[in-house]
């Protein structure tokens, strides 16, 4: 599943929504807005792992816009 830069949810199957299912979500954007929107989100985040990892592009297969 994927969020793309045109803003459409893509998704390959429907998602199992089962409280006890492991996720994982990743948000790539610039630090100082990922930073913020965790500030946002922290009291919603009872339990989990948060992790903040820089990112090299190595190649991005859409156009330039």
């Amino acid at each position: 599943m994927g969020f793309g830069r045109h803003s459409v949810v893509r998704a390959a199957k429907r998602i199992d929504t089962s409280p006890n299912m492991p996720a994982v979500i990743e948000v790539v954007d610039d630090e100082t807005r990922i930073r913020e929107f965790l500030v946002a989100i922290d009291p919603m985040l009872t339990e989990g792992l948060v992790t903040l990892e820089k990112v090299h592009l190595y190649k991005h297969p859409g156009g330039g816009e």
